[in-house]
């Protein structure tokens, strides 16, 4: 692998070429079929496009983990997380490349580390077809994450892949994510280089209708479908659907009962379309998800995953939709069972008596004797046989612990760990560890924070103990620790509250949390490790201090407050939260298909009177615990942050509630904890416009201004583009319109003198 220091790339505008307005949409882009010049097959082609995410993520997919969250950010790609368990794919292409055999490609990138984790946290591969037609995937970039020397800086990486001599296609490239931990990079002008065959790529430019009724004809429109048939699939399967025709600009296909629609995904000789259309299932039943289709676990190990009940156009049942498991082995039980009104239901699983393997299941729903759509659930249970324990570097990254930990600092500790079976393949993400220490009064364990994924140690007095991660299934592995705070230099002399100990009532007297510089120092930051402090106020200097009030509700344990010197020196101090004394806890549990949400509110009401009784405040990251509840029964609705998701969501009541009438009571009693409140948020229910091709008219070219009108429909995205040549696959996006029923017009205010070809492609909002 090359790489040389980070230079300034400067980002071509696009060139102006010839002037022809093709009014006929259809036939102009049926002409991109075209067969590329010999002269031009000699010279390496960059098989990328929209390498530099200049146009966002046109030709891009992203996976469906990522929600509406855009992963391209001021012209370059986030490569981050979306749930600390994610590895794979961040963003792929399809390309398509032929002549390939014993032919080399290079890969090139800039690549940016924002985090500083040890290891190899980014790959960009390619994958490709052999004869007979099995797939395979290579890595062609993969640095450590040492490579990109300094933070914060672009470096242009490059590498080369020959493929084998039975390699006939070449039809993908990702940019992934495989290693474990918090992992935060850029890349940028991707490309795919070499002299081989380019392609054309199917493109998907409309899908009528997108809301469709069972054995309802749906057309898919576009360029380079295919002249013979290939595959559609839906949610990955092909099952209940049938296609009725197949061209290269138009498929046709019906659903039957009981599919339950989701992301349309075409393939031609190998070759997807960069367009996945979602398909909207508008038959008056019930459909149902799995999320989570497949967990890592650990034997022994009791997975809970919610399972979704989407109800469409007012769809009810008398008896509820009964859910089972089918297959063998593990014990499971859902909660509720039935379910009665749109939302779903908790499914745990206890893997005990299981041996280590897949173990393959199908969850089934059953309403008034007929069965509805299925879906897959599978645990693979693995053995943990190695474990890896870091401590987390600010500058150096994450430092391998091999022996002792000796802990001569005031500081917290952040740690990081790898979990690998035996077979040595990274299961850090199949279940959280169980960390303890044997003297607590030297050394305290903090869970991790939502930004790690080890322990945080916190230093208390000097002496020695033994820190020790336990699995579900025994395996454990103790690391010696010795903590020597006589000798550890602090830049701060005295930290602490005036109340150690508060409880979460959220009323009382204010807390002051103090930090006292040693001389020539000054305290220039106070950071809080999960706790949210209300009514706070902050001073800085010699002494820093941090008046607040704790937050109602807030779950019980110990938080860790953190002062910084200006010179970097860090001591910290904890808060125990107690439970308000004769009050209750609640915990649950939110399920929403958008990563944006991360906020909302519980409204309590009054189970008798239906009267709103107070609010609570709540993280939707997944399970949720309160405290301080009043003890009485309530019935509960979730209420989401709206602002925070750009499409309208419902409030759903506890337990699939629709209404405050059919909640259920929810009793919560003194000193003692609810648990079990879920809460499912879907879309709000909307009619959804039918993505059509509109007729465009009326042409007007005036010097370099160019511009056309169209007819839109509400609840439609037009998007007008234009490309320099018709065999060209490169088409730039230059104006958005939101369809409201009304006439629009599309102008071009930068045309060239000679020859440019436009389309307009449509999209539901």
């Amino acid at each position: 692998m090359k790489r040389h220091n980070p230079a300034p790339v400067s980002r071509p505008t696009g060139t102006l070429g010839a002037s022809v307005f093709r009014p006929n949409i259809r036939a102009g882009l049926a002409l991109l079929a075209c067969v590329i010049p010999a002269s031009v097959l000699a010279d390496p082609v960059n098989l990328i496009r929209n390498g530099d995410f200049s146009a966002g993520m046109s030709h891009w997919v992203k996976p469906a983990e990522f929600g509406v969250a855009d992963p391209v950010q001021n012209g370059a790609l986030l490569i981050y997380k979306p749930v600390t368990t994610f590895t794979g794919p961040v963003v792929s292409q399809s390309i398509h490349a032929t002549g390939i055999a014993n032919v080399p490609v290079t890969v090139s990138a800039r690549l940016k580390r924002l985090s500083t984790p040890v290891g190899s946290s980014v790959r960009i591969c390619l994958e490709f077809v052999r004869a007979g037609g099995a797939h395979e995937t290579v890595p062609v970039i993969q640095p450590q994450n040492s490579e990109l020397e300094t933070p914060g800086v672009f470096f242009q990486l490059s590498s080369s892949f020959t493929f084998p001599a039975d390699a006939t296609k070449l039809i993908r490239a990702t940019v992934e994510i495989t290693g474990g931990g918090f992992v935060n990079f850029e890349a940028d002008d991707l490309a795919v280089t070499g002299e081989v065959t380019p392609g054309p790529v199917p493109e998907i430019t409309s899908v009528s209708p997108a809301s469709v009724a069972y054995d309802q004809p749906v057309t898919v429109g576009g360029i380079h479908l295919g002249t013979s048939p290939g595959t559609l699939t839906i949610n990955g399967s092909s099952a209940d659907l049938t296609v009725d025709s197949w061209s290269d600009s138009q498929v046709v296909f019906r659903l039957a009962h009981p599919h339950q629609g989701g992301k349309l995904v075409l393939t031609s000789q190998d070759v997807s379309a960069n367009q996945i259309p979602e398909i909207r299932i508008s038959s008056a039943r019930y459909q149902l998800s799995n999320p989570t289709p497949s967990v890592i676990a650990i034997p022994g190990q009791t997975v809970e995953i919610g399972v979704r009940l989407a109800f469409f156009n007012g769809y009810t049942t008398a008896t509820g939709i009964q859910l089972a498991l089918q297959g063998a082995g593990g014990t499971a039980a859902f909660a509720p069972n039935p379910v009665s009104h749109q939302g779903g239901s908790r499914l745990t699983f206890n893997t005990a008596g299981l041996s280590p393997g897949v173990h393959s299941y199908t969850i089934i729903p059953t309403d008034q004797g007929e069965p509805g759509n299925q879906a897959p659930f599978s645990v693979d249970l693995r053995v943990p046989e190695t474990l890896d324990f870091f401590v987390v570097d600010s500058v150096l990254g994450n430092i391998p612990v091999t022996g002792t930990l000796s802990i001569e600092s005031h500081s917290p500790v952040r740690t990081d760990y790898t979990l690998s079976d035996n077979n040595s393949a990274d299961i850090t993400s199949a279940s959280p560890l169980d960390w303890t220490s044997s003297n607590p009064a030297v050394l305290l364990v903090l869970p991790p924070p939502n930004t790690a994924v080890g322990p945080s140690l916190i230093p208390l007095a000097t002496g020695t103990c033994t820190l020790t991660a336990t699995a579900p299934n025994g395996f454990s592995r103790s690391i010696p620790v010795s903590v020597d705070l006589e000798t550890a230099h602090s830049g701060i002399e005295q930290i602490g509250f005036t109340f150690p100990q508060m409880d979460n009532s959220g009323e009382g007297d204010y807390n002051l949390f103090t930090a006292v510089a040693a001389d020539g120092e000054s305290i220039n930051s106070i950071d809080l490790i999960g706790f949210e402090a209300v009514n706070f106020s902050y001073q800085f200097g010699s002494t820093g201090s941090m008046e607040f009030q704790t937050p109602a509700g807030l779950a019980p344990g110990f938080y860790e407050f953190s002062a910084k010197t200006e010179s970097g020196s860090t001591r910290s101090a904890l808060l125990e939260v107690t439970n308000a004394s004769g009050t209750g806890m609640l915990s649950g549990s939110v399920s929403q298909p958008y990563l944006a949400l991360k906020a909302g509110v519980l409204e309590f009401y009054d189970a008798a009177t239906n009267a709103l009784v107070f609010t609570r405040d709540i993280a939707t990251y997944g399970d949720f615990q309160l405290g301080a509840i009043p003890p009485g029964s309530y019935r509960i609705r979730f209420v989401p942050d709206q602002e925070s998701v750009p499409v309208p969501l419902d409030s759903p009541w506890f337990a699939n509630g629709t209404s405050i009438e059919n909640a259920q009571t929810v009793t919560v009693a003194a000193d003692q904890t609810t648990s079990g409140v879920h809460f499912f948020v879907f879309e709000a229910q909307q009619t959804h416009a039918e993505i059509v091709i509109p007729q465009l008219i009326d042409p007007v070219r005036n010097g370099n201004t160019f511009s056309f009108g169209f007819d839109s429909l509400p609840g439609l995205r037009y998007t007008a583009e234009y490309s320099e040549t018709l065999d060209s696959e490169d088409w730039h996006p230059f104006a958005i319109i939101l369809g409201d029923g009304n006439p629009k017009t599309v102008t071009d205010t930068n045309a060239p003198g000679t020859s440019r070809f436009y389309r307009l492609s449509v999209s539901a909002e």
